[in-house]
């Protein structure tokens, strides 16, 4: 059901959020203990559930004990990066916006994959575009990968790209 006014979502069963970011039609929480929790349409395995099963309440992220430090979110994919500077992408990847060049072709994930990482890099900040991810490196540099049709990668080609490329 439709809610015309501000409802309280419970997420008390791993503490208070300190971010909250959506795609269409859901949404995923961050707990102040790095925690990550979705809710919503989950069509493309965009909750990171481990299933394509809708969820009306919050339900936890599947990261085996991986702990996040920000979450993103945009269309049907999301994305965090964990303690270490990680990057993990679920979801939509009809644009490999996942940025795991060995699921080129394949359509979504509905479980948490590890971005294929520039060598020694690790990322403090992740967004997502309508296909496309970009992050921010420890070092200041930005990397970004999925759909490339309007040069939105900034990476000087016209092509996309299946994992992290520096912008130029």
């Amino acid at each position: 059901t439709s809610a015309h006014t501000p409802a309280t979502v419970d997420v008390s069963v791993s503490g208070p959020l300190s971010d909250l970011v959506g795609g269409v039609n859901f949404f995923c929480g961050l707990t102040s203990l790095g925690a990550a929790w979705c809710w919503g349409d989950n069509y493309l395995g965009q909750l990171g559930t481990g299933d394509n099963i809708q969820a009306d309440s919050p339900a936890a992220v599947l990261v085996d004990g991986l702990t996040f430090s920000s979450l993103a979110a945009s269309r049907e994919t999301a994305c965090g990066v964990d303690a270490d500077g990680l990057a993990w992408c679920w979801g939509d990847n009809s644009n490999d916006q996942l940025g795991v060049g060995a699921l080129h072709g394949v359509p979504s994930s509905n479980e948490p994959v590890a971005v294929d990482m520039p060598d020694g890099a690790t990322f403090d900040q992740i967004s997502i575009g309508s296909y496309h991810a970009c992050a921010k490196s420890s070092d200041y540099n930005a990397w970004c990968w999925g759909n490339n049709d309007f040069g939105q990668l900034g990476i000087d080609s016209p092509s996309s790209r299946f994992a992290p490329d520096a912008v130029q």
